[in-house]
């Protein structure tokens, strides 16, 4: 009997902040295999409890520190006998933020798209709301040669669920989005419903709001690409550059991108305390600039921002104005109104469930304060 395949190993080091410490357990013929696990892990001597009663064979700690060196060490038991343990191990964590990346691991969100007046306040000609639950459901190799995270997010809007996969994953520089399948409300819709009126933006033409919030996320390229062979011309997207520092900027997407009509950039303007009905999350909140026209100026009449933290993405709100509607039964008739895109974090933790416990085609009442 023997505890073994620990992860991390002892002396690893660079190792992620929302690390999932794991190992396995050798049995014999002779004892039984454990009840439960006691895991202790900090900085400190002797080292402290922070899990007793463990039935599985990992344990996700929580944000760590970075920069850190971490001991830890597993006990098993069967019942309250000792039949197996570690020696104590150390890691040292790696920089101050990378993107959360677990099997596992689920974000839910709080999605409005709504249309509004010049106070800010939502207006009857357009409102969309609804539920995103975002998991991470598997580990992966896309392109016959790069490992990604699988992650399977299901929105909901009224009665309908659309879906989605994204793969991405940590490597070297950055959190790259890799590919996507499928449709929803995050990545475009291949069938888009609307109201009668096509959208008018910066010269271009959608058929919903939520085509041109997709546009805008830079998600109109590759919608419905299954993993394959590497598209001739693609280049994965970094979604976030590290390290994360205030006044770091890059390209998110190019004019070269093949398929894709205009640049976007994103860049670390500050830290804020952002409060959620998940909590209360220290943030790095990243604007979006977009280049539309390709005339070297970024444009007027967009923000963009993500409210980041350790925990993974809080918040992302935009704001368009000047959208116009014009009916597909009356062209000549134009009429322009300002519109507002965000997701809001409301729960997040470990395990794939509906949202709420639903199936669907069951529609999920607002959270509280949102009807």
């Amino acid at each position: 009997m023997g505890i073994a395949e620990l992860f991390p190993a002892d002396g690893a080091v660079d190792q992620d902040l929302n690390i999932n410490l794991r190992w396995t357990i050798e049995t014999d013929t002779v004892m039984a295999a454990p009840s439960h696990y006691r895991v202790f892990l900090g900085t400190q001597t002797p080292l402290p409890l922070v899990m007793d009663s463990l039935t599985e064979n990992s344990f996700m700690p929580g944000t760590l520190a970075p920069k850190t060196v971490y001991a830890w060490r597993v006990e098993a038991y069967r019942d309250t006998v000792i039949i197996a343990s570690t020696p104590t191990m150390r890691f040292t964590t790696g920089r101050e933020f990378t993107y959360p990346l677990a099997v596992g691991l689920r974000w839910i969100y709080w999605h409005e798209t709504y249309s509004y007046t010049a106070d800010g306040q939502p207006n009857p000609v357009y409102r969309d709301t609804g539920r995103a639950t975002v998991g991470i459901v598997g580990f992966t190799t896309i392109w016959d040669y790069i490992d990604a995270y699988d992650f399977y997010i299901m929105e909901q809007v009224g009665a309908e669920y659309h879906t989605c996969h994204f793969y991405l994953n940590n490597i070297e520089d950055g959190l790259y989005t890799l590919d996507y399948t499928g449709t929803s409300l995050i990545a475009p819709r291949l069938v888009v419903e609307h109201s009668g009126k096509r959208f008018l933006f910066a010269g271009r033409v959608f058929d919903s709001p939520d085509q041109l919030f997709s546009a805008l996320r830079g998600e109109m390229v590759y919608a419905a690409k299954r993993p394959g062979p590497t598209p001739e011309g693609y280049s994965p997207t970094i979604s976030y550059a590290y390290p994360l520092r205030l006044g770091h900027q890059w390209t998110y997407r190019d004019h070269t991108d093949e398929g894709y009509p205009f640049r976007i950039d994103k860049k670390v303007i500050r830290r804020e305390q952002v409060s959620t009905q998940a909590g209360v999350f220290d943030c790095l909140v990243i604007q979006w600039f977009w280049d539309i026209d390709d005339d070297g100026m970024w444009e007027s009449g967009i923000d963009g921002y993500d409210y980041l933290a350790p925990q993974g993405l809080i918040k992302r709100e935009f704001y368009v104005a000047k959208v116009g509607t014009q009916p597909y039964d009356n062209p000549e008739e134009i009429v322009y109104y300002d519109f507002f895109d965000g997701y809001t974090l409301t729960a997040h933790g470990r395990g794939w469930e509906h949202p709420d416990g639903v199936t669907p085609g069951t529609t999920i009442p607002a959270p509280p304060g949102r009807r």
